[in-house]
């Protein structure tokens, strides 16, 4: 297995444990799963339906990581939509390209775990308090530090693939 999917593999295993601990230290059958600007819950859900959503996205980021390359491998080079990829699709360089998309959406899916993972900690965290609060910059800024990774993963993924070595 190498780096980018142990990766991957390796923040499931923590989102269990996370799930595992707060499941059993929540106390409550409804608990705050959205949050205002201010930090004041706005919505909530039923602990059964908010562990079923986290692991919905968690199958996300598990469908980055291993379902698109899986995907990629079996459809012909002809409905990819690769740069040059008559290039870096050719018979002798197929299995190498789609090596490097499989690294390159395994650390995409990681950042997404990675993401849902430290929302969730803010959000379960806030649960365990009798009036759940969380702190704004607390949700935004994991949220932009992604965003900036999603932008620069995506520039360079283009770029990697852009011209012929």
């Amino acid at each position: 297995m190498r780096r980018p999917q142990f990766a991957v593999l390796a923040l499931l295993v923590i989102a269990c444990i996370q799930m595992l601990y707060f499941n059993h230290a929540i106390d409550k059958a409804i608990v705050a799963a959205h949050f205002n600007v201010p930090g004041d819950p706005n919505g909530w859900q039923t602990k059964q339906s908010f562990f079923s959503l986290y692991v919905l996205l968690l199958v996300l980021g598990l469908t980055l990581s291993f379902g698109l390359p899986f995907l990629f491998s079996r459809i012909p080079a002809r409905y990819m939509n690769l740069p040059n990829s008559d290039f870096w699709l050719a018979p002798e360089r197929r299995a190498l390209t789609l090596r490097r998309m499989a690294d390159e959406f395994a650390w995409l899916g990681a950042a997404t775990v990675l993401l849902v993972l430290v929302e969730m900690q803010i959000t379960l965290s806030a649960n365990l308090s009798l009036n759940p609060h969380v702190e704004p910059l607390g949700v935004i800024v994991p949220l932009g530090c992604y965003l900036a990774f999603a932008v620069w993963w995506f520039v360079r993924f283009l770029q990697g693939f852009s011209r012929p070595r």
